[in-house]
């Protein structure tokens, strides 16, 4: 037993402390019930994804502290656009509602929407403009 470390019976008993896990971030939750909600479309981290005719992909544009008091930020304002690509023949309305309202379910703002055709490739791009609005503690 010259290199083995010897472990009293209190030590080896030892569970590892738990770390605290932080909440899921904003495009883990949204992803997250897209997916369940639409489960054939796929993410893609690219934007321009020529592997699918349908998919959805995230940018971030910024994140901003907001309520300011004594030069602090007492909230910080997240925002994200969802993009969903998709053929130009497919109807998109319902998909429209839907993600619309599980944004407001899961308490992010009610998404500003803008609707993009390309004559060229003959391929439509939904903008959903989507903010989340956290207090900090």
């Amino acid at each position: 037993m010259d290199n083995e470390e010897i472990l009293t019976t209190e030590e080896q008993n030892t569970e590892p402390t738990p770390t605290p896990t932080s909440p899921p971030s904003f495009n883990a939750i949204l992803k997250a019930a897209l997916h369940e909600s639409f489960p054939d479309v796929p993410f893609s981290a690219e934007f321009h994804n020529e592997k699918y005719d349908e998919y959805f992909t995230i940018t971030n544009p910024y994140s901003n502290g907001a309520d300011f008091a004594d030069d602090a930020a007492q909230a910080e304002v997240d925002q994200i656009y969802l993009h969903w690509f998709m053929p130009e023949i497919k109807n998109y309305l319902s998909g429209k509602r839907q993600i619309c309202a599980l944004c407001a379910f899961y308490g992010f703002t009610y998404p500003r929407v803008q609707v993009l055709n390309d004559s060229e490739t003959h391929t439509r791009h939904v903008v959903f403009d989507i903010y989340n609005y956290e207090t900090l503690s």
